[in-house]
């Protein structure tokens, strides 16, 4: 039995083989390349990387929005994409203590890395704090560890909050991870004492959504756009949004 009302699809993508495809297809280095490196081969073009980056921030840019992307570190293990993206001054999100060596390892500005890991390590913290990296906190257990890191090491922590339970009409969104976004607020300020809340330099407010529908990421980032003024009353500086 099946009914026109009942069922739903989504319509499948057409493929898309750019020219640089066809062209390395077409090529007599194939032959050469399985000679010297053996079959199957991995064709990477790191330059198209760039290409999408230029038209992200272009795109952002028309509309009078300050944007700094970010490619994710775990998205791929090729690491000519980290150079690709250092180079055209785009910034690395990084999820792994190994990773984040790696990309400090190939020249990255620490300005330019984020630490998104949702499982930190204390040897993570400590590199995050050596190198000066944002880490994007996820809960009051690492809120307290990495304060206590940062004291003992008479330096400040460069962290973003990670925040969830946003709602987009009646539906909560989907979100692994983050401190709920009604009371986090609330949360760091009474989790600290006064005098300790000046380590913590809370640079801005992060999010992790499941799916990629737009309507869903302009509730989510509304919300986070209150977390953002509740901060500031609270005598913090967070000066930017990431949409994950």
């Amino acid at each position: 039995f099946a009914s026109r009302d009942l069922c739903h699809g989504v319509l499948p993508l057409a493929g898309r083989i750019p020219q640089w495809m066809h062209r390395t297809c077409a090529g007599d280095e194939l032959h050469s390349w399985v000679e010297e490196f053996g079959s199957p081969l991995n064709v990477i073009n790191p330059e198209v990387l760039k290409e999408n980056i230029r038209d992200l921030t272009a795109a952002t840019e028309s509309r009078g929005v300050d944007c700094q992307v970010f490619f994710a570190r775990k998205a791929n293990k090729c690491l000519a994409f980290v150079d690709a993206a250092n180079d055209i001054g785009a910034g690395v999100d990084t999820a792994s203590e190994h990773e984040l060596l790696q990309v400090l390892d190939r020249g990255v500005p620490s300005e330019r890395i984020v630490c998104t890991a949702a499982v930190k390590t204390e040897d993570l913290m400590r590199l995050c704090l050596e190198a000066n990296v944002t880490m994007v906190i996820d809960n009051l257990e690492e809120l307290r560890v990495v304060n206590a890191l940062a004291a003992e090491r008479q330096v400040d922590a460069d962290v973003a909050l990670r925040i969830s339970g946003f709602m987009h009409y009646a539906t909560l969104l989907r979100s692994r991870f983050g401190f709920n976004f009604e009371d986090v607020v609330t949360q760091v300020v009474n989790t600290l004492p006064a005098a300790e809340q000046g380590r913590l330099n809370i640079g801005g407010v992060h999010f992790h959504l499941e799916g990629y529908c737009p309507g869903h990421r302009i509730s989510a980032i509304r919300q986070s756009m209150g977390v953002i003024e509740g901060l500031r009353r609270c005598g913090y500086r967070p000066r930017f949004l990431d949409i994950g």
